[in-house]
């Protein structure tokens, strides 16, 4: 027979396990929407749209995320209402024609709102080149 020591023991590392699962599970951040990565333009019906697929789309450049309209204007009262979000800084560099300039446009007009999209931004645009005339 199990003693209660052990019992009582298992018992709470598992509730512990539960408790840290469940908080860390709390964190997800909202990700990129899909019309935003999907190698289509979805802008406007009937397809074609406007012809920019996904982080050449000017709407995906300012805000991708799935709380979004994706290709379509998201209303600026509408945006970072989340607790986290996935990197701007990592989907420009991820989707874009040309990430340098993509990024260091972003820079230029302040489109990173996080500190560590700034950061990101800021160590591919040195690591690449830097800016020319349209960034820090």
């Amino acid at each position: 027979m199990v003693s209660r020591k052990t019992y009582a023991l298992s018992s709470g590392a598992l509730l512990l396990f539960l408790i840290l699962g469940n908080a860390l599970t709390g964190i997800t951040p909202i990700g990129i929407h899909e019309d935003c990565k999907d190698g289509i333009d979805n802008s406007f019906a009937p397809l074609p749209g406007d012809g920019d697929i996904d982080a050449e789309d000017d709407q995906c450049v300012q805000y991708p995320f799935e709380d979004g309209n994706g290709e379509f204007d998201t209303p600026s009262e509408q945006r970072y209402t989340g607790d986290s979000y996935a990197s701007l800084a990592s989907y420009h560099i991820e989707y874009a024609a040309d990430p340098l300039d993509t990024v260091c446009t972003a820079l230029a007009f302040t489109t990173y709102v996080q500190p560590s999209d700034i950061d990101e931004a800021q160590a591919y645009a040195d690591e690449n080149g830097g800016c020319v005339g349209g960034g820090p």
